[in-house]
Formats: C-alpha cells, structure tokens, sequence
C-alpha cells in the first residue's frame, strides 16, 4: 500500500524548505553557490524572517531587523535608494516582490535600482512592499495608504488565482490613473509553465518533492514519482491579453526564467527562484516598462501599444524556431504579391462559395490594391478544401491578378490556433478565447506578408465567431492591422450563408440555390451532385 504524500502546513513550510535546502542536493546548492557566506544560520534568516501585520486596512510585512533582513514600517531595506529622488516606484506583491530566500541585497528591488542608478541616477526610489502570503486581492487595499505623488510608478507582481484577478488589475490601473500614477502589471508563474525543464525542474513539478521534503527530514514511508510532462511550447497568458484590451500595461516575467537560459539552476521550489532569478525578472521590469517612461513620457493614447510591442516581441521569440511556420510564410511569399500597394486578407472557409463571399471579396478590394483568400485548410467541413479552393478561384477568376488564394495552413484557424471554431455549433453560449490565432497572425504573419487591413463580416449569429470579430477588433489594430467589417449580403430578405446554401443543395432546391451562389459555385455544385 503506497503511503499518502507529506502534508506541511503553511507555519512549518519554511522549515521543510530549509532542511530542503540543507540536505546537500546539487541543484539545490548550486542557487546560492554565489554566496560565499551560506551557512545554516544565513539560511535561517532569510527563509523564517519576519511575518505578517494588520495596519493601515490592510496586510503588511512586519518590521524586522537582523544581519540579511530588514523591514520598516512594511518596507523591505533597498540598497542604494538616492534620499532625494524624482519619483518613487512602488514594488507590490508576494514573496517573489519580498524576496524570499535572499538578502537585502538580492531582493528585484535591490537590482531594480542598481539598473536605476546606473541608467538615470538619482530619478527613482523602488520601495518595496512585498509581502509574503498575500494574494492580488489584498493590495487593492494598500494602494490608498501609499504616499503616492503625481508621476509615481506603481508595479504589481503575481500570479492570478480566480477570473475576479483580472477584474481587480484593471481597477487598480484606473485606481492610480486618478491619482497620476503609472501602473503596470507583471505576471509570474509557476515552475509548472516552463516548457522546457531541467532534471530538477521537472522534479519540482512532481509530488516526489514532497518525498524529498519527508525524507530531508527522515520520516519514514516512499512517495511515489507522479511525472509532470511539460508543455511542448510556452504559450502566453489569454490574461494578459485582456489587460492590455482594457489599456493596461502588462508583461510576462516567464520567458526570461524560461530555458535555454545562462543561470543555471535556479528554482528553489516551485515558485521561488534563487538572486539570480530576481535579477532577470529586474532587468525585464526596467527594459520593458521603467526604462521606457524614463526615454519617453507616457502618453495615454499610446498605453495599449506599448503593451502590444511587447506581446508582439514575445510571440516573434515564442515562434522563432518553428521551422514549418516560416516555410509556410515563404511559401506564401513566392506565390504573393510583389511590388507596392496595400494588402488585405481575407480569411474564409467557403463550405461552400456564396455571393456573400464574393460580396466580401469585392467590398474589401474598394479598400485595398490587392487581397489575400486564405482558405481554412482542415477538412472537417461538408466541403473538401481542394473542392472549396476551385470554387473560390472559379469564382474571383474575374478579379486577375487582385487575390490570391492560399490555404491556411496549420496556423489561421486550426485545431492548433481555434480549436473551437470547429465545434461553433455545440458551443452556442460559452466564452472562448481566440487569442492564440489573433496574436499569432497579428505578430508573425501579417507584417512578414505586408498586410495592413483584415476584412470580416457581419455575425449576427454564431456565437463563436462572433466572439473572434469582437477579439479580433481589440487584438489586431494595435498590432498594424486594422479591422474592417462589413454588412452581409442578403437575398430576398435574408442574409446570405453557406449554412443556407448547404440546406439548399440537401433539400436540392436547385432554383432558390442559384440567386445565394455564383453560376461557377452552381455549375460545380450540380456537377458535384451528378457524381
């Protein structure tokens, strides 16, 4: 009979991570082999250290003083803070803000503001009021009882737990633009997110953590290895996302952690890195946001495009290595347009050809030169793609050289980007998140094929492809493609669509079938129901 894995409550957590620690595993002791110092008694000031008070409405870290921490009135000690700086920057969140499991001077603060001082000195003060244990919730509360001023920063760090996370970053965004604050938020994660883990890093992932815990401290019964697989790739947070829809700044402190990176082991456990991981995430915080108000003041028309360049460098990092992407892409390229002009794309299923379509088509090419088709290329629709491309060409031969039409490949609405597209009409009131294939075409794809304009219509009844239009309208315009949608066609009153021509052609209503149809969609359809 297998034993149940160790339990430790939150009290004695610090303790079964200290022994951890001292139980002389490698990868363990290689996070503070940069310490010359380390011992049992430098390991238990920076793992106990202080604990947790009740003031000011709210949950701050309580004063502290020893020869590694020191906490004042909430404040973990920053080194280096000029006595007169410009403005201050507020570091909010938990114990990865507080800096367990180091000194005062391996905290993010710490290296937050030697970045400062070295780049623009004397400008900013970081304070930190990172307090362990603290979920997002709480620091709505501290905000109002920060001594901010007119151009303080205020950054908040963590890892959201419940869908009312998401709600609360806004309203703290819209809390210190009243008061002429810049916010930003950063996200952290889980070891559980790192898509391509060390030997160590996967054990961390597993219950067989616990096990080393129990036996560090030489209590009797085996924990059996539960493996944890990895993601295949690191995909970025629908949350952030979100937050930048609604104008906030916002930025993923993950890939930075994430391998092939030159630190080495640095994970302590599942969340908490070593100085080395602070370091990083400081050198993010200053490059991504601080560094910029410094080189440029913030105009608040342009706070969702600098979140956006951001997300667009990421997914530009995220997809550099896949090879089938970009051969598709040059692909693309060889059978594309050349020379000037604006672009558009369209992208379609066309199961089968309509007016509408052709409507579509010829609407969006009295705002553009040229127009790229792409056709989705799963066949999972009534339709074979090689049957739906013919129709397409068939029926665009008019426009010559103005379109072309190309398959999507695995990377415009596929099982991979839009899973559930394909499943559209089971999926009649759920929320979906199509931010995958927006993002993925936003970044890569249209500005590789010089496409500034995407044409959609109307969609009065899919709640699925409803939901993408709307996502769609947010995503991409920041990213240099804008949006355009266009009524539908109708005929006799109703809108046309393939969903009405497919009953048609079931029904074999030949006659109503060929004023929703071109004569080329008709005659292959007639064609096709010979066979």
């Amino acid at each position: 009979m297998t034993p149940p894995p160790v339990k430790f409550s939150f009290e004695d957590d610090t303790k079964y991570r200290m022994d951890l620690i001292l139980s002389g595993l490698p990868p363990v002791l290689q996070c503070f082999g940069d310490i010359p110092h380390f011992s049992r008694e430098y390991l238990a000031e920076v793992c106990q250290g202080p604990g947790t008070v009740i003031k000011n409405g709210s949950l701050f870290t309580a004063d502290y003083k020893s020869r590694y921490v020191n906490v004042t009135d909430g404040i973990r000690f920053t080194p280096g803070v000029p006595e007169k700086a410009e403005r201050t920057i507020y570091l909010l969140g938990s114990s990865t803000v507080y800096g367990s499991f180091c000194e005062d001077d391996g905290t993010i603060s710490a290296y937050l503001q030697e970045i400062c001082n070295s780049k623009s000195p004397g400008e900013f003060a970081v304070v930190n009021y990172g307090t362990r244990g603290a979920f997002l919730d709480l620091h709505a509360l501290q905000i109002p009882y920060l001594p901010l001023k007119k151009g303080d920063i205020v950054i908040l760090m963590g890892l959201p737990w419940n869908d009312y996370d998401g709600a609360l970053i806004k309203n703290l965004d819209l809390m210190c633009r009243e008061r002429g604050v810049e916010f930003a938020f950063f996200l952290t994660h889980l070891i559980y997110a790192l898509s391509t883990p060390s030997r160590w890093e996967k054990l961390l992932q597993s219950n067989y953590y616990q096990g080393l815990l129990a036996s560090a401290r030489n209590q009797a019964g085996a924990v059996v290895l539960n493996d944890f697989v990895p993601p295949a790739r690191y995909v970025p947070s629908p949350l952030l996302a979100d937050l930048t829809a609604a104008g906030c700044r916002c930025y993923d402190l993950l890939p930075c952690l994430n391998r092939p990176h030159p630190m080495g082991e640095i994970f302590i456990d599942k969340v908490h890195t070593s100085r080395k991981g602070y370091k990083a995430m400081a050198a993010v915080m200053y490059d991504s946001f601080v560094g910029r108000l410094n080189r440029e003041p913030l105009d608040r028309r342009k706070t969702m495009q600098y979140s956006y360049d951001y997300f667009k460098r990421w997914i530009h990092n995220l997809t550099a290595q896949e090879a089938q992407l970009h051969t598709w892409i040059e692909e693309v390229k060889l059978r594309g347009f050349k020379g000037e002009g604006s672009i558009g794309a369209i992208i379609m299923n066309c199961n089968p050809f309509t007016l509408g379509h052709r409507y579509l088509i010829e609407k969006a090419l009295e705002e553009v030169d040229r127009l790229y088709i792409f056709v989705v290329e799963e066949d999972r629709s009534d339709f074979k793609l090689t049957d739906r491309i013919k129709m397409i060409k068939k029926g665009v031969a008019h426009l010559n050289d103005r379109v072309k039409v190309v398959s999507s490949g695995n990377f415009i609405i596929s099982s991979r980007t839009f899973p559930e597209y394909f499943a559209k009409t089971q999926l009649t009131a759920e929320k979906v998140d199509t931010t995958n294939d927006l993002a993925l075409f936003g970044a890569v794809i249209a500005p590789a094929l010089n496409i500034t304009r995407r044409f959609i219509g109307e969609e009065p009844y899919c709640n699925v492809t409803r939901q993408y239009n709307e996502t769609m309208k947010r995503i991409l315009p920041p990213m240099g493609v804008e949006v355009h949608e266009i009524p539908r066609a109708e005929k006799d009153g109703r809108a046309i669509s393939a969903s009405l021509v497919r009953q048609l052609l079931e029904e074999r209503d030949w006659n109503t079938l060929e004023g929703m149809v071109p004569p080329t969609t008709h005659d292959y359809l007639v064609g096709l129901s010979a066979h």
